[in-house]
């Protein structure tokens, strides 16, 4: 059958209609959102022991540990080729019992790899039991052949094969894959029946919330969840492929799927890559580690030295963190009244713009994510992202940083900083600690993140975190609200008044802590508050507030039962002394500190940049070496610059924008070569926003030169198509893209 979705842009309307169809995605256990630990590695089990303890002393919990084939044996399989096996290699796990009790006893799940392909065969130490179910010469000792098809077969398979390793305390499977397409069934994918099977067989008891690791097998696998990619190498073309198939997976539902965290093979030892790789993966649905059979494939965070430790530690200790935001996610995934990670377009639907930014995305309704996926530049030493912020405000999350849309923006970053923003009112719930994650009711300590400048509403999900007792009505929710009324119109620095409420729980309230402990967090308060006022269930309460110079005012230790309401309300008085000009130049002085130049030189050029702020034809980066410097400057100068992206269809898309609308930037064809079709005046300035875009049958035996001219100073060339030649520049300073 086919089925066709129509709903124009709505397409939220689109997912729960296919929901209806083909089924929700399932709720997901608390613990799949924490860190994973995986490595293709013959591990003894002290030895992953011995990990556990070395990310417990750097203080970054695991969550979930996935040990590869090698728990089984391999080469003692000398009747099949090794990948498939279930029994126990002793001479590396000699008490599998103790040590996955000892992995519970630390907060961790175990999870076990599992290629199916080849069967059950005599050395199996349930080979003889296998082979009574299935009606075989007791003689005999030919393997017993993988037929998914069989419904003999696959009731042995999960009695004989999973069902004692379940008994000693396994969690739940890695489905690897061998099998190949085709079954005995024609049409039927080997993988994807297998998904069905795995997942409702962990889940046949109530008191477990079933969920799986698994290849994609085709439409219908969001059911079956959590997915993995396969392996990725670890190159930097790859990272920058994640972002947009993380977030495009989400129009089939596939909402939960994992990639490898820092890339499976082919690695260099490159520690920016990997921190970038880490800092990605915190806003994917599944972080987890994972690598080849390689000592210099390093993926512990330890890895790197010191320095690099103590940038992954702060992101890792951010994930645990949002455990309780991704939960609430995984709530609405579930209702299909929402999705964790979401292309631009999804909630921005008739902004031309949402749909030329594929490396960008939502994760969940507050937080928008746009991850450096290149590497620095040298002459730099930061990194370059093109951002494209929707309508309205956004705050950066850490540093407070507002930023105006709908527009683009070049944003240049240090190994240690990361491009997420929050929206105008965002309500971000997030644990108060990143102490490992146990099987409990809830969040008995939570640190909620609150931004003004409009009016939201965000819903705390819990339960127990582990069963399937939420079908029976047992979870309860908590209506987290933000009120903003601005003093003068859509004018953040003008001030306005802010009023937040945690409403009483609704649902099932019997399992609940008496005290839940609230700590707030209003981010970007441009001035000190007035007239601050705390009510729990409508009394006044002397609770005082603490306003930093990061602005922020924070509240801290509220306890409050399941019936209490709290509400929180105060004025932010008008910024009077804001200048917008004044914001331009202290960015463009913080990546100057950076750059890779003579310090009297930066010295010089920052004279020239408070000029310039009041005259940008005053500027006169005559001493700056490089071309990537002077670009770097002038697009935050004028609030101009390209992007040129290539998504996985082979679409080249070159964004040109200019916001300041100065006549400094401008471009046109480059002379000798064609011109791209409905490309008339040449040369022309930008004016605000300008999209060529085509498609890979458009371009595919041509070639379209452009040249971007930033003023006098220097130009940019840009190649879509297939062509690598670029015409002769003048002797202006260029880079030349390709």
């Amino acid at each position: 059958d086919i089925y066709f979705f129509t709903y124009g842009n709505d397409y939220f309307q689109a997912l729960r209609n296919f929901a209806a169809l083909a089924g929700p995605v399932p709720l997901l256990p608390k613990h799949v959102f924490g860190i994973w630990w995986s490595k293709y590695w013959r591990y003894k089990d002290t030895q992953l022991m011995e990990l556990v303890k070395q990310f417990e002393e750097n203080e970054i919990p695991l969550s979930c540990l996935c040990v590869d084939m090698d728990w089984h044996l391999v080469e003692e399989a000398v009747t099949s080729r090794g990948w498939t096996g279930y029994t126990w290699n002793k001479k590396y796990f000699p008490d599998p019992t103790e040590f996955i009790k000892w992995m519970h006893d630390n907060n961790i799940k175990v999870a076990l790899n599992l290629h199916p392909a080849e069967g059950c065969h005599g050395h199996e130490e349930v080979y003889t039991e296998f082979k009574k179910h299935m009606g075989r010469d007791e003689q005999s000792q030919d393997p017993i052949n993988f037929d998914c098809t069989d419904i003999k077969y696959m009731e042995g398979y999960f009695k004989y094969l999973h069902h004692p390793h379940e008994k000693r305390g396994i969690d739940f499977w890695w489905m690897d894959w061998q099998h190949g397409f085709k079954s005995n069934l024609p049409g039927l994918d080997p993988l994807w029946w297998l998904n069905h099977l795995h997942f409702l067989d962990n889940g046949r008891t109530l008191n477990k919330r079933p969920n799986l690791l698994s290849r994609w097998g085709g439409l219908g696998c969001h059911r079956y969840p959590v997915g993995f990619s396969g392996d990725t190498a670890s190159k930097w073309r790859e990272l920058s492929r994640l972002p947009m198939v993380t977030s495009a997976s989400s129009n089939v539902l596939f909402c939960f799927w994992s990639h490898d965290v820092g890339g499976f093979f082919e690695g260099n030892g490159d520690p920016e890559l990997y921190v970038r790789w880490v800092q990605f993966s915190i806003f994917s649905p599944i972080f987890r580690f994972h690598s080849h059979q390689n000592i210099y494939e390093i993926r512990e965070p330890w890895g790197y030295g010191d320095s690099i430790l103590l940038i992954v530690k702060k992101f890792l200790h951010l994930r645990t963190e949002l455990v309780p935001y991704i939960y609430a996610i995984n709530w609405k995934v579930h209702n299909v009244t929402g999705v964790l990670n979401t292309p631009i377009y999804y909630y921005y639907p008739d902004e031309m713009e949402s749909y030329y930014c594929p490396d960008q995305y939502f994760f969940g309704s507050e937080l928008l994510v746009s991850p450096y996926t290149s590497p620095a530049i040298p002459a730099l030493r930061l990194s370059r992202k093109v951002t494209y912020f929707p309508p309205g405000i956004w705050f950066d999350f850490f540093s407070g940083e507002i930023h105006q849309g709908p527009a683009y923006k070049v944003l240049y970053g240090t190994l240690d900083q990361v491009l997420l923003f929050a929206k105008a009112g965002a309500i971000i719930p997030l644990n108060e600690n990143h102490s490992p994650m146990k099987d409990e009711w809830g969040f008995p300590n939570l640190s909620i993140v609150i931004f003004p400048g409009a009016d939201n509403q965000f819903e705390l999900y819990e339960d127990d975190g582990v069963s399937q007792s939420y079908i029976k009505g047992k979870y309860n929710t908590t209506n987290l609200s933000v009120k903003w009324t601005y003093n003068i119109k859509n004018d953040i620095y003008g001030g306005g008044s802010l009023k937040f409420t945690i409403s009483q729980k609704k649902g099932y309230l019997k399992k609940s802590p008496k005290v839940q402990r609230f700590n707030l967090s209003f981010k970007s308060i441009l001035q000190s508050p007035e007239d601050f006022k705390c009510l729990i269930n409508n009394k006044s309460t002397e609770i005082g507030f603490t306003y930093n110079p990061n602005r922020v005012l924070r509240i801290e230790d509220i306890a409050l039962g399941p019936q209490d309401e709290l509400e929180v309300s105060f004025q932010v008085p008008p910024l009077s002394d804001y200048s917008p000009e004044q914001e331009i130049l202290k960015n463009c002085l913080s990546m100057l500190k950076f750059f890779d130049l003579a310090s009297h030189f930066k010295k010089s050029i920052s004279l020239d940049l408070k000029r310039a702020i009041k005259s940008i034809p005053d500027f006169k980066p005559s001493l700056v070496g490089l071309d990537e410097q002077v670009m770097c400057l002038l697009e935050t100068l004028f609030k101009c610059g390209y992007y040129h992206v290539v998504d996985i269809t082979g679409r080249h898309t070159l964004i040109l924008w200019n916001h300041s609308k100065t006549e400094y930037f401008y471009y046109h064809t480059i002379e000798g070569t064609e011109a791209p079709p409905h490309f008339k005046d040449n040369p022309k300035e930008v004016q605000d926003v300008k999209i060529f875009s085509y498609s890979k049958s458009e371009i595919s035996n041509k070639s379209y030169f452009f040249r971007m001219h930033y003023g006098e100073f220097i130009h940019v060339d840009v190649v879509l198509g297939g062509q690598k030649e670029v015409a002769p520049v003048n002797k202006q300073k260029t880079c030349s893209i390709q």
